[in-house]
């Protein structure tokens, strides 16, 4: 990783910019976004500086690492994923594009190959770091893509990405980061135009030029030595952008998950291809898991092998979904069912199966799913048009070491506690890191500002000595609403405070289940 930041286009910053970029990213928000409740919801209130870690990518020689900033809870996260749904209605309109590995299928079926035809597979070293920002940015405005207001904050989105990596911060200062929710997009933009001034500019033009992102899949009809030339040409283009060739092996190539043949009368034969790293472990059908999410497993598999796999293929790819299920738990008799549940949609227009009509629904119930007890409350919920979606206690993510540097508690955003000499205490919460929220609380008390802190009225009422040398970390939640709850449940669980408000107002259920001091005492009063 260190190596990757000394190499890459990455400076070290010395001071921290957090407050900075808020600032930016707020007025501009007020100034380009009109409307009340869609710029209360960009507004930033809560954040951090975005952190970098690498996957490393086990597939290819040496694993190499591809790093990836971890933007949520950043000051531009909200505004990206804003600019990116508009940015997106306007990317995969050119015949070029492939939307997913069925659209691939569905265009490779089109197209026939002739003796002289090569298979060519083109992709670019490292796209998303390497994406021309500002060419970008000049294409969005010359198609007006966008309107005028926004284009600042998209520059703002591409010239502020900071990250910390061990205590480090770091500034990109070229390309887009993966992880950042404008990325896609962005590389989608410049590749259209990438390869519509590719092909404009050479005589001799490929027979057909399908691309995914960054993953080209090229019919290539004018012979080996002018392939090397069209190479040559294509990274003669821009300098960020420089392509890796990949050609056939016996008449075969793999495109995304799509293994593609030659057939001897001129057209293509399709299959699922899989890496040599592959291992066949799925979903277990014996864990702790919703039987639906295991079920999707299953139709998720089969609907890929009847929309993938030719009539050459198919069964062959059935034997082995037997076979590779069969190994972790699931029975023939479900595996069957999925198969012929897919091959029963495969050319529908429409899913009309089980499915419930989304737009019924009056909301979303996310529970924990218990074997036997949250199963039954989904059949409750759905009398009252609730979605129901189970989420397990533990995931095998959890049971990892996150790649992601640590972060010291006080420099996370949670509920925290703040003892008194007295024996009280004050009971907080801060979307900040927990450090800036006590150091505010202390300049507080130093110049007695009463009037916008509980802390500093108790210390100068009471006279009592506040412990900040005590305090204590009760809760790390970054999320603001669960983070307003669990500020309320402790408040609950400690009266002795000298808070001035109670935070929300929680269901005594709850405070039953959280403070069980309490339920002793709410048993007495019931009788």
């Amino acid at each position: 990783m260190k190596k990757l930041l000394e190499e890459g286009p990455y400076k070290i910053i010395k001071r921290n910019p957090l407050n900075r970029i808020i600032k930016l990213v707020n007025d501009e928000t007020k100034k380009a976004i009109l409307d009340g409740k869609e710029r209360k919801q960009l507004l930033v209130t809560v954040l951090r500086l975005q952190r970098i870690y690498g996957v490393p990518k086990i597939h290819k020689n040496d694993v190499p690492l591809r790093p990836i900033v971890s933007a949520i809870n950043s000051p531009t996260y909200n505004l990206e994923g804003h600019l990116a749904r508009i940015l997106k209605t306007n990317t995969g309109k050119t015949s070029s594009y492939v939307k997913n590995s069925t659209d691939f299928v569905e265009k490779l079926q089109q197209a026939n190959w002739e003796e002289r035809d090569i298979l060519v597979s083109f992709d670019v070293v490292s796209l998303f770091t390497m994406v021309p920002v500002r060419d970008t940015l000049n294409i969005i405005k010359e198609k007006k893509w966008i309107d005028e207001k926004l284009q600042s904050l998209l520059e703002i989105c591409t010239k502020t990405t900071v990250f910390t990596y061990q205590d480090t911060i770091y500034e990109q200062t070229d390309g887009m980061a993966m992880g950042s929710r404008l990325a896609p997009v962005f590389a989608n933009i410049f590749m259209e135009w990438f390869e519509a001034e590719a092909m404009s500019t050479y005589t001799q033009k490929p027979k057909m030029w399908l691309r995914y992102v960054d993953d080209t899949f090229v019919l290539w009809q004018h012979g080996e030595d002018k392939l090397q030339s069209f190479l040559q040409h294509l990274n003669s283009i821009h300098a960020n952008i420089q392509f890796t060739m990949e050609t056939e092996e016996n008449g075969k190539l793999p495109f995304l998950d799509v293994m593609v043949k030659k057939k001897p009368n001129g057209k293509f034969s399709t299959g699922v291809y899989r890496k040599s790293t592959h291992t066949d472990r799925y979903l277990h059908a014996d864990s702790h898991h919703c039987p639906s999410q295991k079920m999707g497993l299953l139709h998720t598999m089969a609907t890929r092998a009847v929309r993938i796999a030719d009539e050459n293929h198919v069964n062959e790819e059935k034997t082995y979904l037997r076979q590779a299920l069969k190994n972790n738990g699931y029975t023939i008799k479900n595996i069957n069912k999925a198969i012929k549940k897919a091959e029963k949609r495969k050319n529908a227009t429409r899913i009309m199966d089980d499915e419930n009509n989304e737009d019924e629904k009056k909301g979303t119930l996310i529970l924990p799913y218990i074997q036997g007890i949250t199963d039954r409350i989904s059949r409750i919920t759905q009398k009252f048009k609730l979605r129901t979606v189970f989420k397990p206690n533990t995931v095998a993510g959890s049971l990892l070491r996150n790649p992601k540097d640590k972060l010291p508690e006080m420099k996370t955003p949670g509920v925290y506690k703040i003892p008194c000499s007295c024996g009280k205490s004050y009971i907080g919460q801060t979307g900040r890191a927990i450090a800036t929220r006590i150091k505010e609380h202390e300049k507080d008390v130093e110049y007695q500002r009463t009037e916008k802190s509980a802390v500093a009225e108790h210390a100068k009422n009471k006279g009592h000595d506040i412990q900040f040398d005590k305090v204590k970390i009760l809760n790390k939640e970054p999320h603001f609403g669960k983070r307003m709850y669990k500020e309320a449940i402790e408040i609950e669980k400690c009266p002795e405070n000298f808070n001035r408000e109670d935070g929300w107002k929680i269901c005594n259920t709850w405070v039953t289940y959280h403070t069980p001091d309490k339920k002793e005492i709410n048993q007495q009063q019931r009788k």
